[in-house]
């Protein structure tokens, strides 16, 4: 398989129209491309493609990218064509993966291969990138920007510049730096659809996330994260708050963006032992958060012992909490969580499309039929169904999620708060009649529009550390493991 091949895949399965080319050389590729309308760019020598972009009006539906091998001139090119194509539009570029480091610098020698930085360009983008991008591993690497698709899980560009990105650095981790996709994986994708099948037999990380991430070409240190909190609750206990600092100051270690750290418990717990100094980010200690459901009509002790834990009423607490009102957006975190990768952040900013949640499906997809024949068989249909039907899909089908790791629209929930009250309300009753195994997790299960698509990646249950990694769950017996990673990290 050839780019050429590639070039022309897209442009049969997709119908393209319109082809543009960049590229130097005797136009071998130009004239092989089966493609009703093409146009080539061939760059004088010491100019560009920028004097074509600046007074191209034309539209095209595929851009082939093989000029100047040039991380900079690369990168005005990228931008330039994605701007000149055309809806659902394709950007193919040759050269990623340069064999040899002497085939990633200096100019060509004749007779041997050269591929420029080029993979420093598609690195930087691709890190950045809100379309899916992946490079096809045939022919130097041939990589391609599909502005049809969402991204897929980005790999975080791991330089404060793209300058400082190595050869060496760049090829010992190009897997996930390149998004590298095996040449025989390639033509599942390029048929306009579903991407499920075609990604099913591909490592996790490389399954659709649905998640738009920002497109910027700019390093991000410290944007606004539109008033976001991170949020955790513990009972107080001494190993809790030791899983608690370990997995806030893996969240603090990874993450770029701008948000409070708000600790949800009955304890006071100082800063000091979350983060191990003051003034890393903003710290608030919520005590006695009992009281922001009364308007359920329950008194505190209601909501203590097996059926209503503390941690329970935290969670779904939360956006009724007076002193939380200044946020707008809440990503909640198991203690028992780590964060080991930059692409957090990929999850603190995606957008619900109106839902009051996202998360990720849980590794036991059996809970779910359990909920419903709860809520149905103790409590009035007609009652549940009034909510279900302003909720969303049945929860007689509804895939059962993990509530370890949440985003919640604190904007969407209060705005219908009501609804959330009476919601709380029916299924406490439901509650103390039936014998539900995660009081909190069954709720958001049950009551809430949730968003589940999320990536795996961001809620991984299963155990082990599986490229592309984002959140890494501790469920049941692993904490010790927890421990473990947590001292590989330097959290503790």
């Amino acid at each position: 398989m050839t780019h050429i091949d590639i070039i022309n895949a897209f442009v049969e399965k997709r119908a393209y129209q319109a082809y543009l080319e960049i590229s130097n050389g005797a136009g071998g590729t130009f004239q092989a491309v089966q493609c009703a309308s093409k146009h080539r760019v061939v760059p004088e020598p010491g100019a560009s493609s920028d004097e074509f972009f600046a007074t191209n009006t034309a539209k095209f539906d595929i851009v082939f990218i093989d000029g100047v091998h040039q991380c900079d001139q690369v990168l005005r090119e990228i931008q330039n064509s994605i701007a000149a194509l055309r809806s659902g539009g394709v950007v193919v570029i040759h050269d990623c993966l340069p064999p040899t480091d002497e085939a990633a610098r200096g100019r060509p020698v004749s007779g041997r291969a050269w591929c420029g930085d080029v993979f420093r360009a598609i690195a930087w983008y691709f890190s950045k990138s809100r379309y899916l991008c992946y490079t096809v591993d045939t022919d130097f690497g041939v990589g391609v920007i599909d502005l049809s698709r969402e991204a897929v899980a980005c790999a975080s560009f791991p330089c404060d510049t793209i300058s400082e990105l190595s050869y060496g650095a760049f090829w010992e981790d190009r897997g996930r730096l390149a998004h590298i996709m095996p040449a025989g994986s390639f033509y599942g994708l390029v048929a306009p659809g579903d991407l499920v099948d075609s990604f099913s037999n591909l490592p996790l990380s490389w399954r659709p996330k649905n998640i738009p991430a920002p497109y910027d070409l700019v390093p991000r240190r410290q944007p606004s994260a539109g008033n976001t909190c991170v949020v955790y609750a513990t009972d107080g206990g001494r190993d809790d708050v030791a899983r608690l600092s370990m997995s806030a100051r893996s969240l603090v270690k990874r993450s770029r963006l701008a948000f409070d750290l708000v600790v949800l418990s009955d304890a006071a717990i100082p800063e000091s032992a979350v983060l191990g100094r003051e003034g890393v980010v903003p710290y608030y200690n919520c005590l006695d958060m009992c009281g922001v459901l009364q308007g359920v009509g329950m008194q505190r002790d209601q909501w203590t012992g097996r059926r209503w834990p503390f941690a329970a009423l935290y969670r779904l607490g939360v956006p009724l909490h007076s002193g939380l009102m200044k946020y707008r957006r809440m990503v909640y975190l198991d203690t028992d969580t780590l964060v080991l990768s930059g692409d957090v952040d990929h999850l603190m900013e995606a957008d619900l499309g109106g839902a009051e949640v996202g998360c990720v499906y849980d590794i036991d997809g059996d809970c779910y039929s359990r909920i419903a024949d709860l809520l149905y068989n103790d409590t009035k249909s007609e009652y549940v169904d009034s909510i279900v039907s302003d909720i969303g899909p049945s929860i007689r089908t509804r895939a059962y999620v993990n509530s370890g790791v949440l985003l919640m629209d604190l904007d969407v929930v209060r705005a219908r708060r009501d609804w959330y009250v009476r919601r709380l309300g029916m299924y406490w009753e439901a509650s103390c009649r039936g014998k539900f195994a995660y009081i909190d997790q069954d709720f958001i299960n049950a009551m809430m529009r949730v968003r589940a698509d999320f990536n795996t990646m961001f809620n991984w249950q299963r155990g082990g550390y599986p490229g592309g990694c984002v959140i890494r769950h501790y469920i049941a017996g692993q904490k010790q493991e927890m421990a473990a990673r947590a001292r590989e990290e330097g959290l503790v």
